[in-house]
């Protein structure tokens, strides 16, 4: 059926007459991706040569991904069936398929020195779009830099458009930026002051950084039109006033988030919640399973920055291992324990979360191993708190507890408030196990 469909393709791309429905044709065949259509787009291309629409011919071919098409374009150029002025659209092409070879590197260097020559620019239909087709190329070959001084020259031409200049010097800054912004420099006085060049240094000039970049935007604003002088003016004030809101929105954010997320109400929630698992503990096994935490308390402060944010992680951490010691007497052999703990080491058997998960599981409680969340929570609270080193085991954990977009944002308060959240609601897992034992 595929066949058929591309069979019906090319005989509708042939039959077709129209401009727009050869477009509509054109776009079903970028679609289809299929490098069946190379040769038809090429016939097709060369029939329309003279249209103003020939150029959506090979500019489809894009979209017939591998390195067979851009060797049938390559020589088709070398059979000379390509018209000048579409030239630099299939450098584009090149440049989309990433082939790149001595003899395109040689014809696009030789389209630059076009552009740079007067005399040759007169021969040649040259556009801002051919420009910026075939320097993105030469940048894509890597070989931009052989045509820096054709570039330069460009720049200088008078009867160069401002679109043609303003690319050029965008290309022609990013080559060699600090000393190319130098040579912009020692120009400003003599061939760029006074002249359309001026308005588009000085535009380009705003978007760049650097010790130089002030100099010239230094050098704008002392010697430039009074044009040029307003437009630096304005970036500044803009930067300034963008500086301004961006700092006052930090504070009020802070102080948004201080106010939003304090932890009084949360806290009361996971103070509720540990008293009701110790009343069912009491009546199950007649203790307190959580034994009252002071350092509890300490955690209703909601953290403002990363110190802070730290110090509440390594607090949490403290309270989670705060389990009641006889949880140890679950009176379970060493190798018991190791096939309900296979990736647990032998010494950390009696550590807090493993001895409450071992009791409650020779007490008939289903849980699994994570206890109800608690053990991720815990390991969280402590890399953050005091194994920052371990990034990539951190990054992990906390993608998956959803959390690692606050982490990356440096959204502590949201991020202090998310944690707790987490922790009531392992305890809430855990409160619905034990009721259901009862």
């Amino acid at each position: 059926m595929i066949n058929i469909y591309n069979s019906e393709l090319v005989s509708k791309l042939y039959k077709e007459t129209d401009k727009e429905g050869i477009l509509e044709i054109i776009r079903e065949i970028e679609d289809s991706g299929d490098q069946f259509f190379i040769y038809p787009l090429l016939d097709g291309y060369d029939k329309h040569r003279k249209t103003s629409f020939a150029h959506y011919f090979l500019f489809a071919l894009t979209e017939l991904k591998g390195r067979e098409t851009a060797e049938v374009l390559e020589q088709f150029i070398k059979d000379g069936k390509i018209g000048a002025g579409h030239f630099s659209w299939t450098l584009e092409v090149f440049n989309k398929l990433d082939y790149y070879t001595e003899y395109i590197n040689h014809l696009a260097l030789e389209q630059v020195k076009a552009h740079a020559d007067s005399e040759l620019r007169g021969a040649v239909s040259i556009s801002e779009i051919d420009l910026d087709f075939t320097l993105s190329y030469l940048k894509g070959a890597q070989i931009i830099e052989k045509a820096e001084e054709n570039i330069k020259n460009i720049l200088f031409l008078e009867k160069v458009g401002r679109a043609e200049k303003r690319i050029a010097l965008s290309y022609f800054i990013r080559i060699n930026p600090t000393p190319n912004i130098a040579f912009l420099i020692e120009q400003f006085s003599t061939d760029i002051k006074g002249k359309d060049l001026e308005m588009i240094v000085t535009k380009e000039i705003l978007l760049w950084k650097g010790s130089k970049t002030k100099e010239l935007k230094a050098l704008i604003f002392s010697q430039g039109s009074s044009t040029a002088k307003s437009v630096v003016r304005a970036n500044i004030e803009e930067k300034e006033k963008k500086a301004k809101e961006k700092k006052k929105l930090e504070k009020e954010s802070i102080e948004k988030e201080v106010s939003d997320y304090t932890s009084a109400i949360i806290l009361d929630e996971i103070r509720n919640l540990r008293k009701d698992i110790n009343l069912k503990t009491v009546h199950q096994f007649e203790f307190n399973l959580l034994p009252d935490s002071e350092m509890l308390l300490d955690l209703i402060k909601i953290a403002t920055d990363e110190s802070s944010f730290r110090n509440s992680c390594s607090i949490l951490r403290s309270v989670l291992l705060v389990v009641n010691d006889k949880t140890k007497n679950h009176n379970l052999k060493e190798e018991e324990m190791k096939a309900l703990l296979p990736s647990v080491a032998k010494q950390d058997f009696h550590k807090p979360l493993n001895s409450m998960f071992l009791y409650l599981i020779t007490n008939e409680i289903g849980m699994g191993i994570d206890v109800c969340g608690l053990r991720d929570l815990n390991r969280i609270a402590g890399l953050l708190s005091a194994h920052q080193e371990k990034k990539t085991d951190t990054f992990s954990l906390l993608k998956k507890m959803n959390l690692l977009s606050y982490y990356k944002n440096k959204k502590w308060a949201i991020l202090n408030k998310k944690i707790l959240e987490h922790y009531k609601e392992c305890l809430s897992k855990l409160d619905i196990i034990l009721s259901d034992r009862e």
